[in-house]
């Protein structure tokens, strides 16, 4: 299920003295099946892009088609009826534990699939899987959301969105808040979803989530796409132009580099392959 953006402007507050191209003429096509990042910095348009993807905005200009569904600023274009749209390409906003509701676990996660016409005893049923993909077991169904931790609610909310197995996961900043243990562990959840068949689409300001899990990278600024490629490239470039940090990572091979050690950080993903270069260049 690829995702291409032709053309795409969104204006907000359009016909006001305010107004502002959040999005400024977006060409991209994002294919299915892969990892991809969106980063940039504060106010370069991701969020405004990726709520493209699902119809939660609409294109002031030019339109986004996600395989059979249009969402175009042509009324005669767009898909009349974009409510399944939502299923498919399910949203995960930054502290999606703040939209949890219902009284039970079990109760919020079945939520979604009951919204799009599942039964009670269908989307019972889907939703305790997505608990169990999200590692939650049945000793969490009754419990209340709100007296779960914060990584525990956290859990929930997205397990709401794979209990309607969406083909897309969009996640806004998915670690936020979240301390080392967690964010792994988020981590590896996307990865395992990845692995299922779902395309996931990270927004991220975290190069070193970027550089480990990322199969590529799309940056943004002022409402325009400046780049899209590998990690390992853009992590090759002056990152300061783009106002992004260099992983860790890379910063410490580099660092090693002007010390006369010569790693080759390019390929690098995370610390433990950082470890075993430099063990290695040290052996040779």
């Amino acid at each position: 299920m690829s995702i291409v953006f032709s053309n795409v402007f969104h204006t907000y507050g359009l016909k006001s003295p305010f107004a502002f191209n959040a999005l400024d003429d977006v060409n991209l096509t994002l294919e299915e099946g892969k990892f991809i990042a969106i980063v940039g910095r504060t106010g370069s348009g991701k969020s405004t892009l990726v709520q493209h993807m699902n119809a939660l905005l609409k294109p002031t200009q030019g339109k986004v088609v996600i395989n059979e569904w249009i969402n175009s600023s042509d009324k005669k274009e767009r898909t009349k009826k974009l409510a399944g749209l939502r299923k498919d390409v399910g949203m995960v906003f930054q502290f999606p534990e703040y939209q949890l509701f219902e009284d039970s676990v079990i109760k919020d996660v079945a939520f979604g699939p009951m919204n799009f016409g599942v039964k009670e005893k269908e989307a019972t049923e889907f939703a305790k899987e997505a608990l169990s993909r999200v590692g939650l077991d049945e000793s969490f169904y009754e419990r209340s959301p709100f007296q779960l931790s914060g990584g525990e609610k956290r859990k929930v909310a997205i397990a709401g969105i794979l209990a309607m197995s969406p083909k897309i996961l969009v996640v806004d900043e998915p670690t936020a808040g979240l301390d080392p243990q967690a964010s792994k562990e988020m981590m590896s959840l996307f990865r395992t979803v990845l692995e299922s068949g779902t395309t996931i689409i990270l927004v991220s300001h975290d190069m070193d989530i970027v550089a480990e899990y990322a199969d590529e990278v799309i940056v943004m600024e002022s409402g325009q796409v400046k780049k899209q490629c590998k990690p390992e490239e853009l992590f090759g470039i002056a990152l300061q132009e783009y106002s992004l940090d260099k992983p860790h990572t890379y910063a410490f091979a580099e660092s090693l580099r002007q010390k006369g050690i010569d790693i080759q950080s390019k390929s690098l993903k995370n610390v433990n392959e950082l470890a075993l270069a430099i063990k290695e260049k040290l052996n040779g």
